[in-house]
């Protein structure tokens, strides 16, 4: 993953956005160190985070526990 690049302003490409499958949407959930991080930066470099899970069920039991 580029977020220690992310985080030291040294990945030279702007990104925009950051996409999430199924059994990586983990890092998006409040309280996962890793997605704390790059919540952090996601905020500060306005990148758009987004996750996509195997099925609209497992999103919705998900969604109370979702980083902003």
């Amino acid at each position: 993953m580029i977020l220690p690049q992310l985080e030291e302003q040294a990945h030279g490409p702007e990104v925009v956005g950051m996409f999430f499958f199924e059994d990586n949407n983990y890092v998006l959930v409040k309280g996962d160190p890793l997605g704390e991080r790059l919540a952090k930066v996601a905020k500060q470099q306005n990148i758009m985070l987004m996750g996509a899970g195997n099925s609209r069920q497992a999103c919705r039991r998900r969604h109370h526990r979702l980083l902003p």
